[in-house]
């Protein structure tokens, strides 16, 4: 309860511990500023009425390398990397981050509900509700990303219609649209299997196997509770995980 807690705050810009840390910080502001204040300069006068504290990134290490989007973002994107296909579709994934990434290389066609727009060529975006993929044809796409998304569909979260069975649909539709041979890049929160309404799902990583049966699971790794990577997981070891990230590369076989 705590741990949904904490992710509520975090999901509306608070964090609690950080503000809490912050406050404890609040001293050696105050002596850092004035230090400053005793040393200035011409170029750059201190005024009280443009001081903007940040009280925590001395405490921090250069940067993090940790977490489901760091991880999988940078998964994704070497295995897309590698495959080159001749056209890559995105469905839902983060854009500042995964698809900007993609994009310092390829053209990437997007597809999320929520409106986009972008100053980039090679960012073919198109909004629409991805759960039918109604866009496309039968057997049309090579190859397709879909990165910590698929467990909000249907839960309304993004303006989308409240559909229980929105996953599966969507899972068919994958089916539908990607060509024999075609590559599938999924990732979603795994562990012990449960609806947070209407934030995400978390599924039994065999949940997700058994809505592609005719994907082969060309590999698996996972991003685990700790928000570290492990490659070439075994899928039976995160069946009690609380909130762990499977990684799932699908190639079509039939």
């Amino acid at each position: 309860m705590l741990k949904n807690i904490k992710r509520f705050f975090e999901m509306h810009g608070l964090n609690p511990i950080q503000f809490i840390k912050g406050c404890s910080s609040i001293s050696r502001f105050i002596k850092n500023y004035r230090g400053y204040k005793r040393q200035q300069s011409a170029c750059f006068p201190l005024e009280f009425k443009n001081i903007m504290p940040v009280l925590n990134d001395y405490r921090e290490s250069a940067g993090i390398i940790k977490g489901h989007y760091v991880h999988q973002d940078l998964w994704a994107a070497t295995k897309i990397y590698d495959a080159k296909p001749n056209r890559h579709v995105d469905i839902g994934s983060r854009i500042d981050g995964f698809i900007t990434s993609l994009l310092s290389h390829r053209t990437v066609e997007v597809v999320d509900i929520r409106p986009l727009v972008s100053p980039y060529e090679n960012l073919k975006f198109i909004q629409d509700d991805a759960t039918e993929m109604a866009t496309f044809k039968d057997q049309e796409l090579e190859s397709v990303s879909c990165l910590h998304a698929m467990e909000h569909f249907g839960l309304g979260r993004y303006g989308d219609p409240i559909q229980p069975d929105a996953y599966r649909v969507f899972a068919q539709s994958l089916a539908r649209v990607i060509k024999k041979g075609g590559t599938l890049y999924l990732s979603v929160p795994i562990g012990k299997q449960k609806l947070a309404f209407n934030a995400h799902r978390v599924f039994d990583v065999q949940t997700i196997i058994d809505l592609f049966p005719t994907f082969i699971l060309e590999s698996f790794s996972v991003v685990n509770d700790d928000g570290d990577y492990i490659d070439k997981a075994v899928h039976t070891d995160y069946k009690n995980s609380n909130f762990s990230c499977g990684l799932f590369e699908f190639k079509k076989s039939a």
